[in-house]
């Protein structure tokens, strides 16, 4: 089992004893596993699905925190991050937006991916989105490619049939296993009295 985790975890997530506890009974759960499997956060386009290197999803794999078991490594031939090359196809880059991703792309992916980055419409965008110029087309090429690495990863793995392990899925078990427990130490100190 590798995990994996980038500047965006560890700048923009806090740490405590909830999330170590979430993160930590995930991966152990998914390293006992013989199946291929990824764990980490989902993400989701939440209007639409889109089909992205032949599989068709609406969400996906985030990748500033997860971890694969090594049968998941096997499946992709130890190929986490794809080179910069493969993602050319789909960014043309440039400074105008409806021409910066390739109409090779699914459209409802363009259309996220441009609302995402460039911040074109209201709604969730990146932190640091904003209007698409000469100045910063360097830049969006390689958040682009960072983020497609992202959706790529998650097509080859459910091609591959792995299993796809959410952290959000253990937050309301972490929950309400704390409160049960708070709730069970309260009935015994109140018992003693």
């Amino acid at each position: 089992q590798v995990i994996f985790a980038n500047d965006t975890f560890c700048n923009h997530h806090p740490w405590n004893w909830f999330r170590r506890r979430i993160y930590a009974d995930t991966f152990k759960k998914q390293n006992k596993s013989a199946y291929p499997s990824i764990a980490g956060w989902k993400s989701s386009s939440k209007k639409n699905s889109f089909v992205f290197e032949g599989v068709r999803f609406d969400s996906w794999i985030s990748t500033f925190l997860f971890s694969m078991n090594e049968s998941a490594l096997i499946e992709i031939k130890w190929e986490i991050c794809p080179t910069q090359n493969w993602a050319n196809e789909y960014i043309f880059g440039g400074h105008v937006e409806e021409a910066f991703f390739s109409d090779k792309m699914d459209i409802k992916l363009k259309t996220h991916l441009i609302r995402w980055l460039f911040g074109t419409e209201d709604g969730s965008h990146w932190s640091k989105s904003q209007k698409l110029g000469s100045e910063n087309s360097a830049l969006f090429e390689m958040k682009s490619a960072a983020i497609l690495a992202e959706k790529k990863l998650t097509a080859v793995l459910t091609k591959k049939n792995a299993y796809f392990q959410y952290f959000q899925r253990n937050c309301l078990l972490v929950i309400s296993q704390t409160i049960q427990g708070y709730r069970n130490a309260l009935v015994r100190r109140l018992r003693k009295k």
